[in-house]
């Protein structure tokens, strides 16, 4: 028989394993869901690389986070894993080729453009953008 003190540790262990299992990994300290109230200045110099770009062709398509664990998934947060046409028309910082040119989202980046028009985008890390900012027509 075992003791009602090391019973209860044993459930309060294995419950918190358990939920480790539906968390996500957290987003980095430099991530734009971590500074989101930096300035588009202060995002283009800390990134490894940035670039003007015409967005067009936005598609939007919103699916639950993966850490969801409702049965109703529309009742869970929305990301949105859409596509769009991304013309590279200057790079700004880094070196990015213009063949082949394509633009994936980064772990904590911004969601994509919701309107179409020119874009400066910056990341951290190779070909995966962070953010971005409309420039002004």
């Amino acid at each position: 028989m075992l003791n009602p003190i090391y019973r209860f540790f044993v459930l309060i262990i294995s419950t918190l394993t358990c939920l480790n299992v539906f968390a996500t990994k957290p987003c980095s300290k430099d991530s734009f869901a971590s500074n989101f109230n930096r300035t588009p200045e202060e995002w283009v110099k800390t990134s490894s690389w940035a670039a003007k770009v015409l967005v067009s062709n936005i598609v939007h398509i919103y699916k639950p986070y993966p850490n969801c664990t409702h049965s109703d998934e529309s009742k869970c947060s929305q990301q949105d894993v859409g596509s769009f046409e991304a013309k590279l028309l200057k790079v700004m910082k880094g070196e990015i080729k213009k063949e082949g040119f394509k633009l994936k989202q980064a772990y904590c980046s911004r969601d994509i453009p919701t309107k179409e028009g020119v874009y400066i985008f910056f990341g951290l890390r190779d070909k995966a953008y962070d953010g971005y900012y409309k420039l002004e027509e």
